[in-house]
């Protein structure tokens, strides 16, 4: 059976978490491998320069047959997809994917994309492979990164633009199959609002195998990443108000295109609860 929905990101919004989930719920199958990607990435020879970037080579499925392979567990599930943050931000994603199923169903959770990036970074300075002391630095370099071959991966502002990214899927799917959430919704209810939103989405049962609290399975280390002021300092303030302009008419566009209320992102930075 090939697969009838997409979670498409956002990374650093607790997609693992809902992997996870997925997976133990007996009307929906997700694949075992991690983040396929196959749609942004199919019969690329993935030569990126950046570093870490061979990890994708590694890690990413662009041969047909290998990706069809992903679903042979499939049984009587009547949700089958995966999880693949990379297809926000791909520019041939959501072609690739209407194509093959154009039925399917989309999933996006979205974080603030100011605090995206900040996640981002540090995530990447925690792993060792951001050689840029601070964020500024490393948007400095974004574009020159992105001309020299480096992966999606860098590209912490552009990754944020959600309106222009979300608008492919808007401009192929019709509206009552994308669902747009927010980072935030995983804060009600311990999780269990988020979950049963999706579950309701993709219409299966909204009550099997739910948890009493919603597991993020990266908190632990996320938030030793969110300790980001042992890898470089708390961004300026200055540099966040920047980005928090810079995202404005974005976010303003995406609220309207995705009929979803982001007034609390709108708000002045100093007052944003993220």
């Amino acid at each position: 059976m090939p697969p009838n929905f997409f979670v498409i990101g956002s990374a650093r919004s607790g997609t693992t978490s809902l992997r996870h989930h997925l997976r133990s719920h007996p009307a929906i199958y997700v694949p075992p491998v991690d983040e396929p990607r196959f749609f942004a990435f199919e019969g690329d020879n993935l030569d990126y320069t950046g570093p870490g970037d061979e990890m994708l080579r590694e890690r990413v499925v662009t041969d047909t047959a290998a990706y069809h392979a992903l679903y042979s567990g499939v049984t009587n599930e009547s949700a089958v997809g995966e999880v693949s943050p990379a297809y926000l931000c791909s520019p041939v994603a959501a072609v690739r994917i209407h194509e093959q199923a154009p039925d399917a169903k989309i999933i996006a959770i979205l974080r603030h994309p100011v605090e995206r990036a900040i996640s981002s970074f540090y995530r990447e300075r925690l792993d060792g492979l951001e050689a840029a002391a601070t964020l500024q630095e490393a948007l400095d370099l974004e574009e020159s990164r992105h001309r020299a071959g480096w992966s999606y991966v860098w590209r912490y502002r552009h990754r944020g633009l959600y309106h222009t990214h979300l608008a492919r899927y808007f401009a192929l799917f019709p509206r009552h199959r994308i669902k747009v959430l927010r980072y935030e919704d995983w804060g009600q209810d311990h999780g269990r609002f988020m979950l049963r939103s999706i579950f309701e989405f993709l219409g299966v049962d909204t009550d099997a195998a739910m948890p009493n609290r919603v597991a993020h399975l990266n908190s632990t280390r996320a938030q030793q990443a969110t300790s980001r002021y042992e890898t470089g300092g708390e961004p300026p303030e200055d540099l966040k108000a920047e980005l928090e302009r810079f995202y404005r008419p974005e976010i303003e566009r995406l609220q309207e295109m995705a009929d979803i209320d982001l007034s609390n992102w709108l708000q002045p930075p100093e007052t944003i609860q993220r």
